[in-house]
């Protein structure tokens, strides 16, 4: 699915306010400013696909923020590559600023504040993928966060011609070749970030190695039914209580990030073309649900939506 937005399609006076309502729809929750609104023009063009979205973005100079109170409302968790097209765009967070030109790629978060500032008459490609589809790839993803990808460099020419061959390619192609690309073109970007890693990256601290090879195996072990805290605390070797004191740091429980983990895999498989011959039970039990009433309500809680509304409105 595609959705576009212009800012030439709305009266004078609306341009830019047009421009923000837009541009938090099409991401998450932004703050947007710009200093140019009587004579304000961006557009948006964006790919809706089963797992990830590309879009293009061009227009005026103008900057947006993600804030803490915007965090707050999200329900979904992504990581964003943003590749710049012509002009240049700046993007900060935690406090590493990167100046993209021509070919430059940077990854941020959308679960973290950032700022991006855009030149006027820029252009952009950004990818917007569910963090655990490349958590699922690289468990210590998170710490790549801020990285820069530079565009002259083998791996970011690769990585940046992928990137745009895709987003002319796949909407063109039936929902089983677009998934078979959206997954190549993950294990690209998986490859990218870890080729630019120029040293090993060092964990901060025993529980931060920990809790990310706890969730390497949840996320590995997802289909095992037997899959529960006792399970995960004998395989990484310490005891429950002491395993569930680390995830608590990040507001969760061994449990939780199971069951939610478990939800977010069925969810996409529901609408991955793939899997459209399984039934709905036939996923939830393939991911250790043996009863489907307690299934559907958790689903249900999580989703906002029944498990069949969720796959007929996807």
């Amino acid at each position: 699915m595609t959705t576009y937005y212009d800012t030439a399609d709305v009266s004078f006076n609306r341009q830019f306010d047009y421009w923000r309502e837009a541009v938090c729809e099409t991401y998450v929750k932004l703050g947007c400013s710009t200093d140019t609104k009587q004579c304000f023009s961006g557009r948006i063009n964006v790919d809706h696909h089963s797992i990830l979205s590309i879009s293009r973005i061009g227009g005026s100079a103008h900057s947006v923020t993600r804030r803490i109170k915007d965090i707050g409302q999200a329900t979904e968790a992504y990581f964003l590559l943003s590749l710049q097209i012509s002009q240049s765009t700046q993007i900060s967070q935690f406090g590493v600023e990167t100046i993209l030109n021509k070919g430059d790629m940077r990854f941020y978060s959308s679960t973290d504040p950032y700022e991006v500032k855009v030149e006027d008459g820029f252009s952009k490609l950004v990818i917007q993928l569910p963090k655990e589809k490349l958590l699922s790839r690289i468990p210590n993803a998170e710490m790549l966060v801020t990285q820069k990808i530079d565009g002259q460099s083998y791996i970011g020419q690769l990585i940046g011609k992928s990137i745009i061959d895709f987003s002319e390619y796949a909407s063109k192609q039936e929902l089983i070749v677009q998934a078979l690309i959206q997954d190549t073109l993950l294990d690209l970007i998986a490859t990218a970030l870890i080729t630019n890693t120029n040293d090993r990256i060092e964990l901060t601290s025993p529980e931060q190695q920990t809790i990310l090879r706890t969730k390497y195996f949840i996320r590995n072990n997802l289909s095992n039914i037997e899959l529960d805290r006792h399970l995960i605390s004998n395989e990484i070797g310490i005891s429950v209580r002491h395993l569930n004191s680390i995830f608590a740091k990040e507001q969760t429980s061994i449990s939780k990030f199971v069951r939610d983990m478990r939800l977010n895999t069925i969810a996409d498989e529901m609408l991955d073309a793939r899997y459209m011959k399984l039934s709905i039970s036939e996923i939830a039990l393939k991911y250790g649900f043996q009863n489907l009433q307690h299934f559907s309500t958790i689903f249900r809680k999580k989703f906002n939506k029944s498990p069949r509304n969720f796959r007929q409105q996807g």
